[in-house]
């Protein structure tokens, strides 16, 4: 049986720790950063939505690696 193509549609995905979320025509992404949930509102592209979901988990990590381990280059 031939499945309709808005039956094919991913309506999320997943990159890091940022989540898109497809609500009607609009993607959302959803994230935490420092504590608040953020959701903020990408648009209709689809891919947009991931290389700006990649940008924001990039950010996220290295949030993450300076408050965990400082660079050896600052203890002299």
């Amino acid at each position: 049986m031939k499945q309709s193509s808005k039956q094919n549609r991913k309506t999320s995905f997943r990159i890091g720790k940022v989540r898109g979320d497809l609500r009607g025509k609009i993607w959302y992404l959803t994230y935490q950063e420092n504590g608040k949930r953020l959701r903020p509102r990408i648009g209709p592209d689809k891919d947009h939505a991931r290389q700006m979901a990649a940008q924001i988990n990039s950010q996220l990590e290295r949030r993450v690696q300076k408050d965990c381990c400082p660079s050896s280059s600052t203890a002299n």
